[in-house]
C-alpha cells in the first residue's frame, strides 16, 4: 500500500513532496472533520502502538486504541523530554470500506488478532483515495473521507473510507491540561 501524495521518508525530494501534501490538505474544510485533521494531518500518533481494533457493525463503526508517544515536556531551561505515551480511542463512523494488508481475520473481527508482535502506527495520508471517495459519495449521497495508514509490520497497513472520526483521550481532563499548559508541546496539526 503506497501513498498517493505524501513522500516516503527515504524518497528523493522529500521536502518538496511533503510541502505539496500540506498544500493538498489546505483545500479541505477542516471544521467538518476537526479530529481527522488535528490527529492525522501531521502524524500525531507517529510511532504509537495500536493495541486494539474492532468493528461495531450496528453503527458501521471501527474503533482503534492507539498511543501517542510524541508529547514533550519542557523544563526550566527549555530542554524537552518525551513524556509517557498518552492513550486514545479513535472511532471511525459510517465506514463504507476497510482494506487491510492482513493475513487473516479472526471470528470476532479483530484485525490484530493472532499477532504477538506490536503494531506501530508510522504515518497516514488523508483524502487521497479519490476514486473511492467519488464512488461512495455518489452511491450514498454523503461526504466521505479516506485515511491510508502505514504501520510496522507492513502486513497491517490499512485504508478506511468513512464519514466521520472522533478521537477521545482515555484521560480527557489530563489531556486537556497538557494541551493548554505552556510546559508541554502537543503536536496537533493546525
Amino acid at each position: 500500500m503506497e501513498f498517493f501524495i505524501r513522500p516516503n521518508n527515504a524518497e528523493e525530494g522529500y521536502p518538496r513532496k511533503q510541502q505539496r501534501y500540506m498544500e493538498f490538505l489546505q483545500q479541505f474544510e477542516r471544521k467538518n472533520h476537526p479530529d481527522l485533521f488535528a490527529y492525522f494531518g501531521a502524524d500525531f500518533f507517529h510511532d504509537g502502538e495500536i493495541t486494539a481494533m474492532g468493528f461495531q457493525n450496528a453503527m458501521q463503526a471501527l474503533f482503534m486504541r492507539i498511543s501517542c508517544p510524541n508529547i514533550k515536556r519542557y523544563d526550566s531551561e527549555r530542554t524537552s523530554k518525551y513524556i509517557e505515551p498518552v492513550w486514545f480511542t479513535c472511532f471511525f463512523y459510517g465506514v463504507a470500506a476497510l482494506n487491510m494488508e492482513t493475513r487473516r481475520l479472526d471470528p470476532a473481527n479483530n484485525p490484530l488478532a493472532g499477532d504477538d508482535e506490536s503494531v506501530i502506527f508510522l504515518e497516514s495520508e488523508i483524502n487521497s483515495l479519490n476514486d473511492d471517495l467519488s464512488h461512495y459519495s455518489s452511491l450514498y449521497n454523503e461526504e466521505f473521507c479516506s485515511l491510508l495508514v502505514k504501520t510496522l509490520p507492513v502486513q497491517r497497513n490499512f485504508s478506511i473510507i468513512f464519514t466521520n472520526v472522533i478521537v477521545e483521550p482515555e484521560e480527557p481532563a489530563a489531556f486537556e491540561l497538557l494541551r493548554h499548559h505552556n510546559d508541554y508541546h502537543v503536536p496537533l496539526f493546525s
